[in-house]
């Protein structure tokens, strides 16, 4: 087990914060300062497993692939944050953050909040691979924490 990756990952968040109206962990995928802490924490050979129920689902690999995605995804939006409401080590590189996703669509105006959840995985203290999981169930099942 690695308190050490619930760490990083904290410092993460905490760095990437950015949006003072709400409290705890959270980053704005609209900011690119936070945008661009958050890049800084990722591994050169980076994947993002996005949830197959996305329209975008897929893997990006790179940070480079992982910074058009995320620009391309959140154009749509006039709000997108994520909000860790924790960080769970998993095992020697692997923490679990259960999220809320907080969405406001651009134009209709359209608010949107899911309890999602993504999985970490850690290599020489940034971040390898992030699995992400729109349902918070499958992020737990997936973890080995469901019940």
């Amino acid at each position: 087990m690695s308190q050490e990756n619930v760490e990083i990952v904290r410092r993460l968040f905490e760095g990437a914060g950015t949006n003072a109206d709400r409290e705890g962990l959270v980053v704005d995928a609209l900011n690119e300062d936070s945008v661009s802490t958050v890049l800084a924490a990722l591994h050169p050979a980076v994947e993002f497993h996005e949830d197959a129920r996305f329209p975008e689902a897929g893997i990006y690999r790179g940070v480079d692939a992982c910074r058009e995605y995320l620009r391309r995804f959140v154009e749509s939006f006039d709000e997108f944050v994520w909000q860790a409401e924790d960080i769970i080590d998993l095992d020697e590189d692997r923490v679990l953050v259960p999220l809320c996703v907080i969405t406001r669509g651009k134009g209709s105006g359209a608010a949107v909040e899911i309890a999602a959840g993504w999985i970490f995985t850690m290599r020489d203290g940034l971040v390898l691979k992030v699995e992400a999981f729109l349902d918070r169930a499958d992020a737990l099942e997936a973890a080995g924490l469901s019940d």
